[in-house]
């Protein structure tokens, strides 16, 4: 966490950054309330009415519906999909401010990766000019004509080539980059007999792969047909680095993304190839995996730019095992999927050729819900005619729901299940007994494997210590201490002075309280506009303004300001709550004494201070709710 000058300069990005100006660049605002509030169309979740607020006062915003929200660093971070220095600095390039030294210095991954980036986007340009220059490169241009690619989509996309010699990027980046750059970003490795370095990369035609700000990370290589390297396998990528995490990103991300939010709907293929001649037809909304299965990763990234996703992958046997094992990991989330077949075994690629969009787009629009995909699937494999048949459906489809991760007790679960009751024709509690069978069967393998590892790697470690719940009661008492302190920053003196930070049970109200301590301590104005600079983490920020706001709608800032009893009722609250669990533990050390029949003088001492309190806790008053 940044402190003193850090903070100044992003309230003073903060302060030079109109909030209804800057969403208003991606989303229209219409003024409620003479200007001071705004609202529009949500970008963040299948909004139909107007739901995000814009609070040009507070230079806040919040949508009511999905609960995002925060200041001008939030909505960019959301929406961008940047990390907080990222957003900072982008900030600060808009509003003309140039970044302090001590700021560059902290730019983490960004400034620290500025080399990669560099050599990365050279060498892509490297590759896209031979593809497109050079007489060696022919063989490459031949292929991706067979393959229906134009020179458009070429150039969209950067397609590129690199011929058929061993070290042709090294000679290339001599005198202009260092080799060890070229080794770091995974375009040169050593031989693998004899010393010196070779090209990663070799006669193969080369699709880029950016991440979602459009900067070259990696590249995927295809064997050219008949080519020079007869055993090599056909597609190979760039290994994982520093700037390439192969499990987070989709090829075509960057160049998808505006298509995908105005359209609501993401297509996921396969195939670098199948995913460029969807944008050639016009479908530019396809992305593509990378050579790797459907991660989570990968999930939360599609959820976060549109509701709806549709799984694409080829009608041959490995494309459909690819389909199954994602859907245990959209199936808990909060999003539409759908799965498109295509006939047999073609792909994308080639039944866009054969039928054009228009058949494209109506298979799109005939994809299957996620579960009924699985259903028909189980049918097609056991059929119905028999009792064991639509037992045997029973147990396949529950055991997708027992892995889903967090599914269970949701709506989503309840509506999966009382369709599966139906469909199958048998009553819901039999199959919510079934499916709280498996897994409880599942938690007693996963505790035989974590008890076999414990035994085997952590014999004699202590175990941590388990997190405890945040009740609704401490939530609310802990919300109101926030509350006051958010608008009125001058009271957190006497909360000091009679609430611990370590009384907040809730781990994110807890980090909020401590951050106001330390920026009073530290001698900083506390203000709530000063605690937004201080917090990077966008969950924290939302909460802190979704608490203010409820203070605003409240009316605290007018009830502190007629007296203290406000503050000190409120205070008493969490000091009553304190008493309370504090018994709660004698108690229960005096029943685990008394049952082992070992009364001795803490005993004793433990009963006479809980006769003390039942009697103060019939003589007072029920604590006060706000």
């Amino acid at each position: 966490m940044s402190t003193g000058d850090s903070t100044d300069f992003k309230e003073l990005v903060r302060s030079r950054t109109d909030l209804v100006e800057l969403i208003g660049e991606s989303i229209a605002l219409t003024p409620q309330r003479g200007d001071r509030d705004y609202v529009g169309l949500c970008p963040f979740h299948d909004d139909n009415r107007p739901s995000m607020h814009v609070y040009r006062d507070r230079q806040t915003w919040r949508c009511w519906v999905c609960d995002k929200g925060g200041d001008c660093f939030s909505f960019v971070m959301e929406y961008e999909r940047l990390e907080f220095l990222d957003a900072l600095r982008l900030l600060a390039e808009r509003a003309h401010l140039e970044l302090p030294q001590k700021h560059r210095s902290s730019l983490g991954a960004e400034q620290q990766h500025k080399g990669l980036y560099e050599v990365l986007d050279w060498s892509c340009q490297q590759f896209h000019n031979c593809l497109l220059e050079s007489s060696a490169a022919q063989p490459a241009r031949d292929y991706l004509r067979d393959r229906k690619i134009d020179d458009a989509t070429i150039r969209t996309f950067q397609i590129g080539f690199h011929p058929p010699e061993w070290q042709w990027l090294l000679n290339r980046a001599r005198n202009r980059f260092d080799e060890r750059q070229l080794v770091e970003a995974q375009l040169a490795a050593p031989r693998a007999q004899g010393s010196g370095l070779r090209d990663h990369f070799y006669d193969r035609v080369l699709f880029p792969i950016h991440d979602p700000r459009g900067r070259c990370v990696a590249f995927g290589g295809r064997i050219l047909p008949g080519g020079s390297s007869h055993d090599a396998p056909k597609y190979i990528n760039s290994p994982e680095s520093r700037v390439f995490p192969k499990s987070k990103l989709l090829y075509g991300l960057s160049i998808a993304r505006n298509a995908i939010r105005e359209s609501g709907c993401v297509v996921v293929v396969e195939g670098y190839t199948d995913c460029c001649l969807a944008h050639q037809f016009g479908q530019c909304n396809v992305v593509a995996t990378l050579g790797t299965a459907l991660t989570d990763s990968h999930v939360l990234a599609l959820k976060r730019f549109a509701r709806r996703v549709v799984l694409m992958y080829d009608g041959d046997s490995a494309g459909q095992n690819a389909m199954e094992r994602s859907l245990i990991k959209f199936l808990a989330q909060d999003v539409d999927l759908r799965i498109m077949s295509l006939p047999g075994e073609t792909d994308p690629a080639d039944f866009l050729i054969q039928n054009g969009r228009q058949a494209f787009l109506q298979k799109i629009e005939e994809a299957t819900e996620v579960w009924d995909y699985k259903f028909n699937s189980c049918l097609q494999t056991h059929g119905t005619s028999s009792i064991d048949a639509r037992q045997r459906i029973l147990e396949d489809m529950l055991s997708v729901v027992a892995l889903a991760p967090g599914i269970q007790g949701t709506m989503r679960e309840d509506v999966i299940l009382g369709r599966l009751a139906q469909r199958l024709g048998v009553s819901e509690s039999s199959v919510r007994q079934r499916l709280g069978n498996q897994r409880a069967r599942g938690k007693q393998r996963q505790q035989r494997q974590v008890s076999f590892d414990t035994a085997h790697t952590n014999a004699g470690r202590p175990k941590p210590p388990q997190h405890q719940p945040t009740s609704r009661k401490s939530l609310l008492q802990e919300q109101d201490i926030l509350e006051i302190i958010f608008v009125q920053p001058s009271s957190i003196t006497s909360i000091r002075e009679q609430i611990g930070v370590t009384e907040f049970v809730n781990g994110d109200l807890r980090h909020l309280l401590q951050i106001c301590l330390d920026m009073e301590a530290s001698g900083q104005q506390l203000n709530f506009d000063r605690l937004l600079a201080e917090l990077e983490d966008p969950d924290l920020k939302q909460t802190a303004i979704r608490i203010e706001r409820q203070a605003v709608d409240k009316a605290i800032p007018q009830k502190i300001s007629q007296n203290d009893a406000y503050l000190n009722q409120t205070i008493s609250n969490m000091k009553w709550r304190r008493e309370v669990e504090s018994h709660e533990q004698d108690r229960t050390r005096v029943a685990s004494v008394v049952d082992s029949k070992d009364l001795g003088e803490d005993t004793r001492s433990l009963l006479q201070a809980a006769e003390q309190f039942a009697r103060k806790r019939a003589a007072s008053p029920k604590p006060t709710t706000h």
